[in-house]
């Protein structure tokens, strides 16, 4: 639990309970790449040190595009919502 990848232009988090999270890579702020945090269940910028929580929202004027994620057996697929 806990880590995270990046995938053409998404990084995809699997949290503490074991589901997956999915939204946009770049920060809206500046375009850097967040990251995730799970034992805070958020994603974030090191840039500038802003938070977003799993849904993609957070300080700055536009939130992170969430997508859904569906886990079929060992199939992870990620859908624009």
């Amino acid at each position: 639990s806990g880590g995270y990848v990046y995938k053409s232009g998404i990084i995809v988090a699997k949290t503490d309970s074991g589901n997956y999270v999915a939204v946009s890579q770049a920060c809206t702020h500046q375009g850097i790449a967040v990251r995730y945090q799970a034992s805070s269940s958020k994603f974030y910028c090191p840039s500038h040190g802003s938070n977003f929580n799993e849904s993609g929202n957070g300080p700055a004027a536009v939130s992170l595009t969430k997508y859904t994620t569906s886990l079929s057996g060992n199939i992870l697929s990620i859908k624009s919502s």
